[in-house]
């Protein structure tokens, strides 16, 4: 995955106070469609090969915003900021009533 999403990712997590670990896990966790890990193993001058690893990368983002039920993809990252937020809510309401 690429450094500044990780990066992010790091930033996001921090923001909501979680461990950066979680931004790992989520990392290590994430695979995308093709089965591959990183992008694509041929060059960058390659046009053919940057169309299919931008198609990938489209189709990827648009399964986030699938996901997260988006409405552009300006809002993914707001969307998964609320999301975090409401996990973090029910972690502290499922703790408070033990």
């Amino acid at each position: 995955m690429d450094p500044e999403v990780i990066s992010k990712l790091e930033a996001v997590c921090r923001e909501l106070g979680l461990d950066s670990s979680l931004a790992h896990r989520i990392v290590r966790e994430a695979k995308p469609s093709t089965g591959k890990s990183e992008g694509p193993d041929c060059a960058p001058s390659d046009g053919e090969c940057v169309r299919a690893e931008r198609d990938r990368l489209l189709r990827m983002e648009a399964e986030i915003m699938q996901l997260l039920g988006s409405s552009s993809r300006e809002s993914i990252v707001h969307d998964l900021r609320n999301l975090l937020n409401e996990l973090i809510l029910l972690q502290e309401l499922g703790r408070s009533r033990t």
